[in-house]
């Protein structure tokens, strides 16, 4: 039937009509949104930990004597005060926080998981919570990194890794101011490209008007002495490789040559004098001294200690260092013996540190200078006391050749008093030196 006539008729009945409908009606479902595990299991945690707390509240109201210990189950047990020490040996926990998985490591690699409480004692048994604690960040040659347990560092460092990064990593420069750090095994490929791993090689040290000191790089320099800056002759850095050369028999007529070389390359050598031909050549001596050279003690003319007697040698010795006193102001602080003849009386009548070496190029015997350049070339090493004669031309072109060359290398070419001083704190009299650690 077709009520749409009888409604019109009757409002009335189209409103009662309406309303019944309305209370008949079902009620619209709300959409549930779907719940991941995850988010169920944090529920379910914090319903438990909120149950725990209640309950703990509520035994803590109704027996105040008495408290809540918690099994590894979660669930709580309500104990006497006195028998809390005894239910924490049985593996109970003072609170449900104690009861929250914790990952722990140990030096030997070994990961476990643990519940908050026990911490402590795991702690005392070598594990940590702190992944870093247990672990130790290795690098290979190539910048590689690995993460090794503490345990196995020594066998990687075996095997050529390394614990410390700076032990793989070299700082590059360039004149203009450029740096760059790359992994060591890079740095022969940047330095075919006009980078260098010195400093002092791509800058200089600085002098200013009032006295303030500044690394320049070398593009900038020329500026800086416009405006009165000098630059510092050397500047050693024990932490580096130094080498010493030293040169016997001399002065010569060759070893102002062998000065230029030197000085154009800041560096500074040991010249073990004869006494008389220092007043032969007085202004080469003083030359060698004032651009920073060492100016030793080689006797006056020569001398045999050992054949010629303890007494007479330390007379040689001492007129050598009157007549360097003489022209230099001050005397001779090291002893080359001749020939390297020495023995116990020898060195204490001399009262000098002895000198000797560990590098003889033989250039006294081929007087050849690829000879002399190829045994340096081949042997030298950080530390070593290089042993020569200036008197010889082959010699001096050798050396002309060695400096820069060794200089290109890394070596800072010093005195023998300043790599005894740098390296072992300084040479004791009547001791004997064959380098930096003997």
């Amino acid at each position: 039937m077709d009520y749409t006539d009888i409604y019109n008729d009757y409002p009335e009945l189209r409103e009662f009509e309406e309303r019944r409908a309305r209370r008949t009606s079902p009620a619209p479902r709300r959409k549930r949104r779907k719940t991941g595990n995850g988010a169920k299991l944090l529920t379910v945690m914090v319903l438990i930990a909120l149950a725990a707390s209640l309950m703990a509240l509520v035994f803590s109201l109704v027996s105040p004597d008495k408290t809540v210990v918690f099994a590894a189950d979660g669930s709580a047990v309500e104990i006497s005060a006195a028998q809390v020490d005894k239910y924490l040996a049985e593996g109970y926990y003072a609170s449900f926080a104690d009861l929250a998985p914790i990952t722990m490591y140990a030096g030997d690699g070994s990961v476990i998981t643990a519940r908050a409480g026990d911490r402590a004692a795991l702690e005392k048994k070598g594990y940590s919570t702190d992944m870093t604690a247990a672990y130790t960040n290795m690098y290979d040659d190539g910048g590689t990194t690995l993460y090794v347990p503490n345990s196995m560092v020594d066998n990687y460092k075996a095997n050529g890794w390394h614990d410390k990064l700076s032990d793989i990593i070299t700082k590059l420069y360039k004149s203009d101011g450029s740096t760059l750090s790359v992994p060591k095994a890079q740095a022969a490929a940047y330095i075919e490209q006009g980078w260098t791993d010195r400093l002092l090689k791509a800058a200089k040290k600085m002098t200013g008007p009032n006295g303030e000191e500044k690394t320049v790089f070398n593009d900038d320099v020329n500026s800086y002495i416009d405006r009165g800056w000098t630059v510092v002759k050397r500047v050693i850095d024990p932490d580096q490789p130094l080498v010493a050369l030293t040169f016997d028999d001399g002065p010569g007529k060759f070893t102002d040559e062998l000065l230029d070389c030197l000085e154009a390359n800041n560096s500074a050598a040991t010249f073990f004098v004869l006494g008389q031909l220092v007043q032969t050549y007085p202004d080469t001596v003083k030359r060698a001294d004032k651009i920073g050279c060492e100016i030793a003690n080689h006797t006056w003319d020569h001398l045999n200690a050992t054949s010629a007697g303890a007494a007479a040698a330390a007379e040689s010795v001492q007129k050598t260092s009157k007549a360097v006193e003489e022209l230099l102001g001050k005397g001779t602080a090291l002893y080359r013996p001749c020939y390297g003849a020495y023995n116990g009386d020898t060195l204490a009548e001399v009262g000098l540190p002895a000198i000797m070496w560990s590098i003889d190029t033989l250039d006294w015997k081929t007087r050849d200078a690829d000879s002399t350049f190829s045994k340096v070339q081949s042997d030298v090493y950080d530390g070593a006391i290089i042993l020569m004669h200036d008197i010889h031309q082959p010699t001096v072109e050798a050396a002309k050749r060695i400096i820069p060359y060794l200089v290109d290398e890394g070596y800072q070419l010093v005195t023998v008093s300043e790599l005894l001083e740098y390296r072992k704190g300084g040479a004791e009299a009547g001791k004997v030196y064959f380098d930096d650690k003997e």
